[in-house]
């Protein structure tokens, strides 16, 4: 159970409960479940109060627009 629970505390028996609505809710595991409730709520409060959020998620977008993705080659293992 303890390596679910990365960051946050959380009580055995509300791992319990989250584990089980998740797979009741065919997430098949508890981290895209959680990760769904997060975004969820991440997305309403940025709806229900944009005037705190705007100068956050542009200076986010701004830094994600500087950053370079580098698409270079793996090389293949021998075996």
């Amino acid at each position: 159970m303890k390596t679910l629970r990365k960051n946050i505390d959380l009580s055995n028996e509300t791992i319990a409960i989250l584990q089980i609505e998740a797979t009741l809710s065919s997430f098949g595991s508890l981290k895209p479940f959680l990760e769904k409730i997060v975004n969820d709520f991440a997305a309403k409060s940025s709806k229900g109060r944009p005037e705190v959020y705007s100068k956050v998620l542009s200076t986010k977008k701004s830094n994600l627009s500087h950053k370079k993705l580098f698409g270079g080659k793996r090389k293949k293992l021998k075996g």
